[in-house]
């Protein structure tokens, strides 16, 4: 089994989505949350976190 997990950044009702790569193998030019595999050990919470930090290279973001 693979653990996965998506995070979703709302503000101002806003939703923001990532262009996938066209160098991707799956779903390039589609629209989606940051997201991926977590790393061994991580809880789901913590893969998200890290997967949003790495997708927008956002270093200041502060979750429970």
């Amino acid at each position: 089994m693979v653990l996965a997990a998506s995070g979703i950044i709302l503000q101002n009702k806003k939703i923001l989505l990532l262009k996938r790569s066209n160098y991707t193998e799956r779903y390039s030019g589609y629209w989606g949350c940051p997201g991926g595999r977590a790393e061994k050990g991580e809880t789901a919470e913590q893969n998200a976190i890290r997967e949003v930090k790495e997708a927008v290279s956002y270093t200041h973001l502060t979750l429970p």
